[in-house]
């Protein structure tokens, strides 16, 4: 009796260790492809960046930029590897245009949806970044949104005053909203669907 006692003892910890592994890698899963996390509800988003005027390359040894119309140059800045790769560049001056798509992949009906997009600062550790400047800030209403519907949402923000190259980042929040509570998302106010610093990533050069 003693002995399937602690064979169940067993059982139970390597059952509760896999389903604790299955659930982390959903939710790595779900951080990897920029949608939902955990209990969220399943709403699928992604950042568009218009009309850029080059790539700049993220890399071991930093960043390179690689405009269309000029020559490549490099900084020298530590980039988590996970970041290495190609991003949109604009130019000190420009109006980087952007689009925010977002889906309803689930079978309910969401109304009354506040769509935030804070442009910040590129914070490496993976979070909220500072402001990236005034006006940085763009927000839309959603009154409905059934399931399988997709909507896109056209923003932009002038880039003023660079002080240095290297990368920035879209802070996307979705809210349930109540025109009641006239508070901005970034001091909250309403139910939060999603929050992701880093929404989409890219980079404005001096």
């Amino acid at each position: 009796m003693r002995n399937l006692f602690k064979t169940l003892i067993v059982v139970v910890l390597v059952f509760g260790l896999g389903f604790n592994f299955a659930f982390g890698a959903v939710n790595e899963l779900g951080e990897k492809r920029g949608e939902h996390k955990g209990e969220e509800p399943p709403i699928e988003y992604w950042v568009e960046y218009l009309d850029p005027k080059g790539v700049t390359t993220a890399h071991d040894s930093g960043l390179t930029f690689y405009p269309d119309n000029g020559l490549a140059h490099s900084i020298a800045q530590d980039i988590p590897e996970k970041y290495f790769g190609n991003y949109t560049l604009y130019f000190s001056g420009d109006t980087m245009h952007f689009r925010i798509h977002i889906k309803n992949t689930g079978k309910r009906t969401y109304r009354n949806l506040l769509v935030l997009a804070q442009q910040e600062l590129f914070n490496p550790d993976g979070g909220e970044g500072d402001a990236f400047g005034e006006p940085s800030l763009n927000q839309w209403d959603i009154s409905q949104l059934d399931p399988g519907q997709e909507v896109i949402l056209e923003g932009s923000v002038k880039i003023t005053n660079v002080s240095s190259s290297g990368l920035d980042q879209t802070h996307l929040q979705i809210l349930h909203w109540s025109s009641q509570n006239g508070q901005s998302i970034i001091n909250g106010g309403g139910q939060i669907l999603v929050d992701d610093s880093q929404a989409g990533i890219w980079c404005p050069v001096k």
